[in-house]
């Protein structure tokens, strides 16, 4: 770093070898040079991944303090304030410091209702903390949010709120009615909720995708997606 001060691959290296050695302090200076040297456009992804250098942390209170410190620069910033707002939070969560980790979700969403990364915050913290009017909020506000939607499905069907997930299914099913999943997920809710009716029509909608799927020559859609994050599994009786 003394002979190529603007090298990114140094200060990279630097941060990887202070959190080996167990020095997260000395990560501060290379890791804000790291970021003030990352073209503008990256910025908030390179944000972003703070918490997760230090994911290994043992004093994690400690270490959410050290990110908020070295986050701080950035958070008025119009272009970094929201990744860096919820890089902080995230810090928090780690330190299992539910009530912070809210606070700042809650006041990020506030500012912008739109981003998903509040709500995914808040889902994280739940049901040691009340998500629900955040994400929803953030769903009135963006209704076409399907990652949030499903993440959202599946805390409600941890919760055995399956009223609730059938809303949210079905919302989805309307405005993504081309995901599989989806389907195959309400038809499974509607069964456990004694619907046979709907559950068949929705388990014939998969069917129907499903087939028009497979006769199709176009490559399907990569594993892993949104979609694959919910399965009929997460349904277990009441």
């Amino acid at each position: 770093r003394l002979a190529l001060p603007e090298s990114v691959e140094a200060m990279r290296y630097e941060v990887q070898l202070m959190v080996a050695l167990k020095r997260p302090a000395d990560t501060l200076e290379p890791l804000q040079a790291l970021i003030n040297l990352t073209p503008a456009p990256q910025r908030p992804g390179i944000i972003t991944a703070v918490p997760l250098i230090f994911a290994q942390a043992v004093d994690r209170p400690a270490t959410a303090r050290l990110i908020e410190k070295i986050l701080q620069p950035y958070v008025n910033s119009p272009s970094t304030g929201t990744a860096a707002r919820l890089a902080i939070g995230n810090g928090w969560l780690l330190a299992l410091d539910n009530a912070k980790a809210f606070e700042i979700a809650r006041s990020t969403h506030s500012q912008e209702p739109t981003a998903e990364g509040p709500p995914t915050l808040a889902l994280q913290l739940t049901p040691s903390t009340d998500a629900d009017a955040i994400v929803e909020s953030h769903l009135k506000a963006k209704p076409d949010s399907n990652a949030v939607r499903l993440l959202y499905v599946r805390s409600l069907l941890t919760r055995q709120r399956f009223a609730d997930a059938t809303t949210q299914l079905q919302t989805l099913t309307n405005t993504s009615p081309q995901m599989e999943q989806a389907w195959l997920t309400l038809g499974a809710l509607h069964l456990q909720l004694r619907e046979p009716m709907p559950a068949i029509a929705a388990l014939q909608k998969y069917i129907d995708l499903v087939q028009a799927a497979d006769m199709s020559t176009k490559p399907q859609a990569a594993s892993g997606s949104a979609a694959d994050s919910i399965e009929p599994t997460d349904v277990k009786p009441p």
